[in-house]
């Protein structure tokens, strides 16, 4: 993490900078309303200062190939703005696919080809800051740099997200792993008020072996910072391990906060939260007043029933690690996960994109985002996920502070193969999530298909809980088929599809989880894992 002991200084000289002021609500929202003034000025700095004066600018490259220039930038901004630009700079093939932003391929663009590297768009800064990693859904995951004024930005939204569901004085929980739980925990401590707990849901041990957790000087740093912080009278929580299967703890730990101060409110994935609901239904623990804000994951209506069903309540928003926050949600929404754009620092155009071993097309999302201190350098680039954005009047505060753009049904196809597509558009994913708890016991977290990887063969097994007692492993697999030929009988159902589902074999284990926590309903791992 450091390479000498004036980075070390550094780290900590900007630790306690960063601690000394704290951010209030009215400058959060002058904030807000000064991006959203300058937007313009924002994104064509952006493009000056981190492209065309940047020689080894990977979108240099791709501008170079269309011959275009910044003042051609300018003219594009003026006169269409700056959607309009990116859209522009589209069709002149200035994007990025998933996979060429990754490095998985190689880029082709006017007669070009060129092998990008994702560690090539790092935002790099002179600021000291924090290690953390992406979600690692396919991959054990790629490390991503956050300084503290990044952090800063962060405490500055999630100010106005709290505010806009009257939660803003409410006790604090973080339920992250480490380089994330961290940032989070220094964002919340920004706020004037550190949370009261940081629990983490992977084995300190499991991390150790990982890349980006190997460096003692990084641990050290984890392990030494909330003692360092009380030099600043900030008293941060110090992680503390959480199995994901003992979620009964984090219940007990909310019904006391519950029953002391009214309130609370809990940063983590919507797995966890789950997990968290249903231990105290088990065991007739009270939480209701816990607000869950969650992001990371798919946030679907049957996650924010059960929720509810103990009297919690969830608030999913669309971020990514690369990018940072890319929405804040609508408290008068449309739909389950319905959120304002962060258009002041953030601009999203739809490019129709096929999707992999599948004849099926998506409106790509291509993100840019133009704050300066962001984690990673975006523009038009495609984070592997599609949805609706649209304009509607809503009422709520997030509206009347000018920020109108709505963005919602949000979905991920990065890692979508046939088998998956097929999953999704003929329903095989609603009977995980639904038919088979309402039919077997258990909920959402209980079952999981994984697809296993092969060489030129894919493997589908459905994971089952051990938790769930006397399931018939026979019985599950005909409701499976029946509830499929039902589904089939009004719409496009494969016999592939149905031959997949008849081979899949059926294991009583945990679901799979990715290297950070997160829990989906379709996991993608590789053979030979």
């Amino acid at each position: 993490m450091f390479n000498d002991i004036s980075e070390l200084f550094r780290f900590y000289s900007d630790l306690y900078r960063f601690l000394g002021e704290k951010i209030t609500l009215e400058e959060s929202m002058g904030i807000i309303a000064q991006r959203l003034k300058k937007r313009d000025e924002m994104f064509l700095e952006f493009i000056k200062e981190k492209i065309y004066e940047k020689e080894d600018s990977p979108y240099l490259k791709l501008m170079k190939t269309t011959g275009l220039e910044f003042k051609d930038i300018e003219s594009f901004v003026a006169d269409r703005g700056i959607e309009g630009t990116l859209k522009e700079l589209a069709e002149r093939g200035v994007y990025l696919t998933i996979d060429e932003f990754k490095g998985r391929s190689v880029c082709k663009r006017n007669g070009h080809t060129f092998s990008f590297r994702e560690e090539d768009f790092n935002n790099i800064t002179s600021a000291a800051g924090i290690r953390g990693a992406t979600g690692g859904t396919r991959s054990q995951g790629t490390p991503v740099f956050f300084n503290f004024d990044y952090i800063r930005e962060k405490s500055v939204l999630r100010k106005i997200l709290l505010d806009a569901f009257d939660i803003l004085d409410y006790p604090c929980v973080v339920w992250f792993p480490d380089g994330l739980g961290l940032s989070v925990t220094l964002e919340i401590s920004k706020l004037g008020k550190p949370p009261l707990k940081w629990f983490y849901p992977i084995n300190r041990a499991i991390q150790k072996k990982s890349n980006w957790f190997s460096s003692f000087k990084y641990w050290l740093m984890i392990e030494s910072i909330a003692a360092t912080t009380n030099m600043r009278g900030v008293h941060l929580p110090r992680p503390e391990y959480i199995d994901f299967e003992d979620s009964i703890k984090v219940a007990k730990y909310l019904s006391e906060i519950i029953e002391k101060h009214g309130g609370c409110y809990v940063i983590t994935y919507p797995s966890s939260a789950l997990k968290a609901c249903r231990a105290a239904k088990e065991k007739g623990l009270r939480i209701a007043g816990t607000w869950f804000l969650l992001g990371g994951e798919p946030f679907t209506d049957l996650k924010k029933k059960e929720m509810e069903s103990v009297g919690a309540k969830g608030v999913g928003f669309y971020i990514s690690t690369e990018s940072g926050p890319i929405s804040l949600t609508c408290s008068n929404p449309g739909e389950i996960d319905d959120s304002h754009l962060l258009d002041g620092h953030i601009a999203v155009i739809q490019k129709r994109e096929e999707v992999k071993f599948s004849n099926l097309t998506v409106d790509a999302f291509l993100l840019t985002s133009f704050l300066p201190d962001g984690p990673k350098t975006l523009l038009n680039v495609e984070m592997g996920d599609f949805g609706v954005i649209e304009k509607r009047s809503c009422g709520c505060r997030l509206e009347k502070l000018g920020l109108l753009e709505h963005i919602h049904t949000i979905r991920s196809f990065e890692k979508m193969t046939g088998i998956r597509m097929s999953m999704l558009n003929n329903g095989l994913l609603r009977i995980v999530e639904e038919i088979l708890p309402r039919r077997f016991g258990g909920s959402v977290t209980d079952y999981q298909i994984v697809e296993v990887e092969g060489d030129g063969f894919t493997e589908l097994n459905l994971l089952i809980s051990p938790n769930i007692a006397g399931v018939n492993k026979e019985k599950v697999l005909e409701t499976m088929l029946d509830e499929l030929r039902a589904i089939g009988k009004n719409c496009n159902l494969s016999i592939d599809m149905l031959e997949n589902v008849k081979n899949i074999r059926i294991k009583r284990e945990y679901s799979k989880r990715t290297r950070v926590g997160k829990v989906f309903s379709f996991h993608v791992e590789p053979a030979n894992r």
